[in-house]
C-alpha cells in the first residue's frame, strides 16, 4: 500500500520533536508498526530504553536458569545417545 508522502515526513518529525516510540507513532498515524519502523529506523529516540535495570537483571537470571537446565538435560541424555 502506498501512503501519502506527508505521512513518512510527519512520522519523522514526531520522532524527532516528541521522541515518540514506534508504537506511539503507529497509533497516532493509524499505520502498521512495521511501516513506521521503515520510515524512522535511522532516528534514535535519544532516551534510555523503558526497561529498568531490575527487569534486565531478572531477564538475565531467567536466561541463565534455563540455560543451566538445558545443559543438565543434555548431559543426562548424551551418554545414551553415544551408545
Amino acid at each position: 500500500m502506498a501512503y501519502p508522502a506527508y505521512l513518512p515526513e510527519r512520522a519523522r518529525e514526531l520522532r524527532i520533536k516528541k521522541a515518540l516510540s514506534i508504537d506511539e507513532l503507529a497509533e497516532r498515524l493509524a499505520v502498521p508498526k512495521t511501516t513506521v519502523y521503515y520510515w524512522v529506523k535511522d532516528l534514535s529516540l535519544g532516551r534510555e530504553p523503558r526497561w529498568s535495570v531490575g527487569q534486565r537483571n531478572g531477564n538475565l537470571a531467567m536466561q541463565d536458569k534455563w540455560r543451566r537446565l538445558r545443559e543438565d538435560a543434555y548431559r543426562q541424555v548424551a551418554p545414551s545417545i553415544r551408545s
